[in-house]
């Protein structure tokens, strides 16, 4: 048994020695050219082909292989060493380039925004100094009309009332026949300091050719004057019979008060003056003003109907520059998809589809270029049509005001002019804002003026001493803001008892 045992031990140990090319020495073996031993083992599938698998078995290199090997890694590592390093010093250059390029860029936008700026500031610079000249040309052409009518100078008044409609004429902005009639009407009833008309100034001077002249121009016969007086109260006061008949005349009305409460026969001085008054036909009077009415109300209506059509051309303008917007936008779009599958078919004819690409290129560039143009020419016209409905707006308010006011009664106490309603927001709003904590934001997006002006202004209106107090915060000690309250318009919700202030 233990022989047996050697034995195979013995067998056992002679199967483990290796044989082959690897048990040579060192300088044999770097001789012996080893091919490529490929194995193969076939997989066990058990319904099926077998597939082989193929296993690779690299070389060993020899010391030669090997020094070229590591040297070709050494030269290809500092090939992309240097090349990465150049590439990274191009984009620092082109960064730096760019850089410098933005930088440019931001500081000539930063001065273009400067320039526009002072552009914008000067048109408005430009504007406050056209409409104060404008404001002294008129203030002076009035102070001339109103002495000449007091003078009795009819030469000099048809040369103003000439040389007004001259100037309207060679305005930029054109006057439509309403409008125009309007501003020469303001000239004919142009008012001085003391409130006093030309037709009042020339009725006290005695001039009956220049009460003529102002009557057939549409002149108001019962404007009120300095105490409520009017021209005809100061012709019959100065005794002109002459100028009290052409005034019955034209429709100026003998029942009116002066503010001390004096009638008209009762302020004429002379005989010949109260035997007219007392014996004049109160219903030619009537009819009278009944014309005139008719005539001042054709008159602001042709003004309304001038600003209608203004608002139709504006409108209409609007709307083509929109539409031809809509029509190029639309045409862009197509062009945009026409140049996208032309790209997408250029890979397969590019000396067919490369001209149609640099055409269509061409005619997109065209349409991205009036596409701007009309945007922006459909946003100002935009614009433009909604600030002239806001003055459409606006001059339908006066010319109702005005109306209204010329059909109030003769004679009435009631001369208080109606609040504005941008004041009343404003003073409302700050009573809010005060008494509730509500929010009081002042819009100025529609003024060209600064800030503190407009502010100032409309603050002046409301109240001589608000705007400082607003300033100062003390319009919130000791309850100052209840001076701003009106009782009769405001309501229960704004009524503040001083007594419980006080207490």
């Amino acid at each position: 048994m233990n022989k047996k045992n050697e034995n195979s031990k013995s067998k056992a140990k002679s199967v483990k020695k290796p044989t082959g090319p690897k048990n040579l020495p060192a300088k044999k073996a770097a001789d012996a050219k080893e091919p490529v031993k490929i194995k193969t083992a076939e997989a066990a599938v058990p319904d099926g082909p077998k597939s082989p698998t193929v296993i690779l078995v690299q070389p060993k290199m020899t010391d030669e292989q090997l020094r070229v090997y590591n040297s070709a890694v050494k030269i290809q590592c500092a090939w992309k060493k240097f090349k990465a390093v150049k590439e990274l010093n191009q984009l620092r250059t082109e960064k730096k380039e760019l850089d410098e390029k933005l930088a440019k860029l931001e500081q000539e936008a930063y001065i273009q925004m400067i320039k526009l700026e002072q552009e914008r500031e000067e048109k408005k610079r430009l504007k406050r100094l056209h409409e104060k000249e404008m404001k002294r040309k008129n203030d002076l052409r009035k102070k001339k009309f109103m002495d000449a009518a007091y003078d009795g100078s009819l030469q000099e008044m048809k040369f103003i009332v000439s040389d007004f409609e001259r100037e309207l004429d060679s305005m930029e902005e054109k006057f439509d026949p309403g409008k125009r009639k309007q501003a020469i009407l303001n000239l004919i009833d142009c008012k001085d300091s003391n409130n006093n008309s030309a037709l009042s100034e020339a009725a006290a001077g005695g001039s009956a050719e220049v009460c003529k002249f102002l009557l057939s121009n549409n002149a108001d016969p019962n404007s009120r004057g300095a105490f409520n007086r009017t021209p005809l109260w100061r012709a019959a006061f100065a005794g002109h019979l002459h100028c009290v008949q052409i005034l019955l005349e034209n429709g100026a009305d003998p029942r009116m008060y002066s503010q001390d409460g004096q009638r008209v026969v009762d302020a004429a001085t002379k005989d010949n003056v109260i035997d007219v008054l007392k014996h004049w036909n109160i219903q030619l009077t009537e009819r009278m003003l009944q014309q005139i009415e008719k005539s001042r109300k054709e008159i602001k209506q042709e003004q309304i109907n001038g600003l209608e059509e203004q608002k139709k051309i504006a409108k209409k303008n609007y709307e083509q520059s929109r539409a031809q917007f809509e029509y190029i936008k639309n045409e862009l779009l197509k062009c945009t998809t026409e140049l996208q599958r032309l790209h997408d078919e250029y890979l397969l004819n590019p000396d067919m589809y490369a001209p149609l690409i640099d055409k269509k290129e061409s005619e997109r560039v065209d349409l991205c270029a009036k596409s701007d143009h009309l945007k922006e020419q459909s946003v100002k016209s935009r614009i433009f049509y909604k600030d002239l409905l806001s003055e459409i707006r606006k001059e339908k308010k006066k010319i109702k005001n005005d109306t209204e006011d010329s059909d109030s009664e003769p004679g009435s106490d009631d001369d208080e002019p109606e609040l504005d309603d941008d004041k009343e927001k404003f003073r409302i709003a700050l009573l809010g804002s005060i008494r509730y904590g509500k929010p009081f934001v002042i819009d100025l997006m529609q003024y060209d003026q600064e800030l503190m002006e407009v502010v100032k202004s409309v603050c002046d209106q409301i109240d001589e001493k608000l705007f400082e107090e607003m300033c100062s915060k003390e319009l919130i000690n000791d309850d100052k803001f209840v001076r701003l309250i009106r009782l009769e318009t405001d309501g229960k919700d704004y009524y503040v008892d001083k007594q419980s202030i006080s207490n």
